[in-house]
């Protein structure tokens, strides 16, 4: 569920199942007793030139889930980096570190490749932390208390790829397997195929280098057909190419030839997609064309002419239902456009009582008033928006002060309070039943 009414860079963590974190973190950074910390852990920390990693920062904290804000981001020379995965809203879990309970969330996670060998770090990164002081939304404009955390650099020792590197060698760095196929199997002198290649396995496929096709003589690549189409969960690239036929002949070849570095073997291997065949038929001839095409006289024109007036006939007809369809949606379309004015307590449930039921009535009205989706915006986007509109709507204020609330009660460690969750109940119901102001 996207929870609305908070700026785009904050992050709000949810609370989820059960888990138990291994000493890893606990051993990696030294920390005060209760207070949050930054534990930074990295898949690898000898890695080869090229491999890829993926580094992972998570925050430890306890009570109330903190809203954080990204302070510094890391500091990485040498070595290509690109975030994965990001959320605005982030799942925590029960953790115990020394003996201590905690609660865990995994604040960024990013791919890394070493670009060159050597003593390579990742550094810098830090979270500003707000923890809210209580959770009713009559105290919105109290400040909440504030901390910055750093977590520990990451160091890394980067080996070089064996030399000699082989011929066919592209700077490929992974465990991949390879494919090819085209659409057709015979085609005619002069005219186009389509090649699709298919590289898949564990490696930087974000990294991955221009790899050109191995084609044979009388076959040549035309374009590269759009973008490529990579999945980087599956691991999986794919690449389609237009190739022309030159010569007419039978051709048998590996569209995929190259040697990749496998960091896990430690050694170069030799990849191959299967064998294609393609046959390239002689050119045909095309169809004669008369030199002299006879003439159409007026008689024929004549004849031909009630046949021309009935398809016309026929396509206005064809036409009417559209138009009166047109019609009717633009007539229901006004009709809905008029009820989004109607007066708010006709559209709120004066028996909603659950968090779920509270916060669907409230965005329903924040829908009406402000002819927007607030939960496809985030709270920043959505009041610039209003700004722009010269939208000053107090009742709107209010609203989004109930939202706040209903989301501190709702993320808050363990059940509910009874009695905060009723105090919230009257502020919604003596906010939706307060008089229009004109």
């Amino acid at each position: 569920m996207r929870l609305p009414g908070y700026p785009a860079a904050f992050l709000l963590l949810l609370l989820s199942t059960l888990s138990t974190i291994t000493g890893k973190a606990a051993e990696q950074i030294e920390h005060q007793a209760d207070t949050p910390f930054l534990s930074a852990d990295v898949s690898n920390l000898k890695p080869f030139t090229g491999e890829e990693l993926e580094l992972t920062y998570t925050l430890f904290f306890h009570g109330i889930a903190p809203k954080i804000l990204e302070r510094g981001n890391p500091v990485h020379q040498g070595l290509w980096a690109e975030e994965i995965d990001a959320r605005q809203h982030i799942p925590s879990t029960p953790a115990a570190v020394h003996s201590k309970a905690f609660r865990q969330a995994i604040i960024k996670r990013m791919k890394l490749v070493p670009l060159r060998s050597g003593t390579l770090s990742v550094s810098g990164y830090k979270l500003l932390c707000l923890f809210p002081k209580n959770l009713s939304s009559e105290t919105e404009n109290a400040p909440d208390d504030s901390l910055v955390i750093s977590a520990p650099d990451i160091t890394l020792q980067v080996l070089p790829l064996p030399e000699p590197e082989p011929a066919g060698f592209y700077g490929t760095v992974g465990t991949y397997t390879v494919s090819a196929s085209v659409d057709a199997d015979t085609v005619s002198s002069g005219s186009t195929v389509l090649l699709t290649t298919v590289i898949s396995g564990n490696g930087s496929l974000r990294t991955l280098p221009d790899i050109p096709p191995a084609l044979p003589e009388g076959i040549s690549i035309l374009t590269t057909a759009g973008d490529d189409k990579v999945d980087y969960a599956a691991g999986r690239l794919s690449r389609t190419y237009t190739l022309k036929a030159e010569k007419a002949g039978t051709y048998t070849f590996s569209p995929l030839l190259f040697m990749a570095f496998d960091p896990e073997k430690r050694e170069y291997t030799r990849l191959t997609s299967g064998e294609l065949s393609l046959t390239v038929l002689p050119p045909t001839a095309s169809n004669a064309v008369p030199e002299h095409a006879p003439e159409t006289t007026t008689d024929e024109i004549a004849s031909r002419e009630p046949f021309h007036l009935s398809r016309l006939l026929i396509a206005l007809l064809s036409a009417l239902p559209a138009a009166l369809l047109y019609l009717l949606i633009r007539k229901a379309l006004k009709s809905r456009g008029r009820s989004a004015d109607a007066p708010r307590r006709k559209h709120h449930r004066k028996n909603a009582h659950t968090l779920p039921e509270l916060r669907e009535d409230v965005l329903r009205t924040l829908r009406l008033r402000c002819g927007m989706d607030p939960e496809s915006m985030t709270r920043r986007e959505l009041m610039e928006k209003l700004e722009k509109q010269g939208t000053d709507d107090p009742l709107l204020k209010k609203l989004f002060a109930l939202l706040d609330a209903f989301d501190r009660l709702d993320f808050a460690p363990g059940e509910p309070d009874g009695e905060a969750l009723e105090k919230l109940r009257q502020e919604y119901k003596a906010t939706m039943e307060q008089p229009e102001q004109q």
